[in-house]
């Protein structure tokens, strides 16, 4: 069994093991004793006490004595398990005795419920066992995710000049669904299939947040060009934030330059937006969008504020951007404030 396997089989059977044990553990209230004192009980003739304590509203004995003789002759002084309904006070009664105790015909639910709970109680018991028995530890982790990549992967990354090896982002209890990175890309490997992208390839990597069943998640857009996008979220990545970190810096470290290259061959940056949201652009002049253009020698700041990205110019002009909405965001921001101290240095020194 894989360990893949493993780690399932113990995610559904240590939830129904505790079902189980929990199922007994309340029957044990009361249920398991009543109802199977009652099926295993020898029928007697109990002669119930003139006064017997009960609780208001069910009935239910809670101090009540009787005494009876048993088939062997022996006498027998005891308590009784039922209802006020189930005996009458000073005569005698038809009951099932065992172990000290008689016991009336208990209720059907006691019944349906005190019956089985030995067996739901063994059965959770041994799967539980069974569960913990099969359950990866972190060293089996540890080797499963330490161990060579599957030979396809390897003859990809190699057939696309990936490089190097660098880190493994496994997808939560897997050693084989997860990304890979390597020097110049990486892969990304689910169900058998697997995805292969290099750095220079990556066009735009989006950093957003969705509300999925009323939890607000994070996830990444990787953005190859046309309708090739690659959706990356938590339950897909154990590590989500250390792959964000990390694509966001190859993809920028990457594209960087060639955007620089642009600007100085009079040429315009683009960045990729989401949907309908306001674009941004890096001219030979200045940044900006439909909203205006603040030139590259009048950038006051860039400021981060509850997901938006403020670039403030020194006349007062402001852009606001949605950091979701903008691809490349961090790059925009760094190149940005590059700007604005690269022209403060040139300020100093002339």
């Amino acid at each position: 069994m894989s360990i893949e396997k493993r780690a399932s089989a113990f995610a559904l059977i240590a939830p129904l093991s505790g079902v189980l044990l929990l199922y007994c553990g309340l029957a044990a209230l009361g249920s398991i004793q009543h109802a199977w004192g009652w099926k295993l009980g020898e029928e007697v003739r109990v002669k119930v006490a003139k006064s017997c304590s009960y609780l208001s509203g069910s009935g239910t004995l809670s101090d009540c004595r009787g005494s009876w003789t048993s088939a062997d002759g022996e006498q027998h002084t005891g308590s009784i398990e039922g209802t006020l309904g189930d005996v009458r006070l000073g005569q005698t009664v038809t009951l099932r005795a065992g172990g000290g105790t008689a016991y009336a015909e208990p209720s059907t639910w006691i019944k349906t419920i005190g019956l089985p709970a030995p067996f739901a109680g063994g059965v959770g018991a041994v799967s539980l066992a069974l569960a913990f028995a099969i359950r990866p530890g972190k060293a089996r982790w540890a080797e499963a995710r330490d161990r060579p990549l599957p030979d396809e992967m390897t003859t990809l990354a190699q057939s696309r000049d990936l490089g190097a090896e660098r880190t493994r982002y496994w997808a939560p209890s897997s050693a084989t669904r997860g990304v890979v990175t390597f020097e110049h890309g990486f892969a990304f490997s689910w169900d058998g299939e697997i995805d292969v992208h290099r750095w220079d390839e990556i066009r735009g990597v989006f950093e957003r947040y969705e509300t999925v069943r009323n939890k607000v998640g994070r996830q990444y857009v990787v953005w190859t060009g046309g309708d090739a996008w690659l959706t990356l979220t938590d339950q897909q990545i154990e590590d989500l934030a250390g792959f964000g970190k990390d694509i966001v810096q190859y993809v920028t470290d990457h594209l960087r330059p060639k955007v620089l290259e642009m600007l100085r061959q009079g040429e315009t940056y683009l960045f990729p937006k989401w949907g309908s949201a306001s674009y941004t652009e890096f001219t030979p002049h200045g940044v900006g969008g439909a909203d205006g253009l603040i030139p590259y020698s009048e950038l006051a700041a860039v400021d981060i504020q509850n997901g938006r990205i403020v670039i403030r110019g020194q006349g007062g002009q402001r852009l606001v951007r949605s950091w979701g909405d903008t691809a490349n965001v961090g790059m925009l921001v760094v190149m940005l404030r590059d700007f604005i101290a690269n022209h403060r240095d040139r300020n100093r020194s002339s």
